[in-house]
């Protein structure tokens, strides 16, 4: 069984990368950690690993912040449609309006979350059973960086 210079197999490496995805706010610690493993290590599938849980994790949290910006957004156009059309009288409809409309918004983003959940749990438990899933678009990201680096590092010699 391979190891990492950590003592960690290569397969429970991969897979606590993808698990510490799966927390929503790993975007700092897997950067730390890429680029640990792209200075220290060896092995190319924990490289590959690596930046693909950073990719991910960024592309979630990128999908995150959309989805609470557009909500916002149709939580504020919902809330001033309401105050215009409801006189203020009837306070308690336009506070039943908002907060209907504030529960809404937090509805998107969640299911989000709970997708990016089940994508890095499942990953996760792949790599470490040292099986992959391809993501196409990342994989392709990953393989062309890796392609140009390679040129980079033949044309210094």
């Amino acid at each position: 069984m391979e190891k990492s210079k950590l003592g960690l197999s290569i397969g429970l490496f991969c897979a606590i990368l993808y698990f510490i995805g799966a927390t929503g706010n790993g975007v700092l610690i897997l950067s730390l950690a890429t680029a640990y493993i792209m200075l220290c290590e060896k092995n190319e599938r924990l490289k590959k690993t690596a930046l693909k849980a950073l990719l991910l994790s960024i592309f979630f949290a990128i999908l995150i912040m959309f989805a609470n910006a557009i909500t916002i957004s149709l939580f504020v156009m919902v809330q001033t449609i309401a105050n215009v059309f409801v006189s203020m009288n009837d306070f308690h409809i336009n506070f039943r309006i908002g907060s209907i409309a504030g529960m809404l918004s937090n509805v998107i983003p969640n299911i989000i979350r709970v997708v990016e959940v089940i994508v890095f749990v499942i990953l996760g438990v792949r790599a470490y059973r040292k099986r992959d899933i391809k993501i196409t678009a990342i994989d392709k990201i990953i393989d062309r960086e890796k392609n140009e680096n390679e040129v980079e590092e033949n044309d210094d010699e």
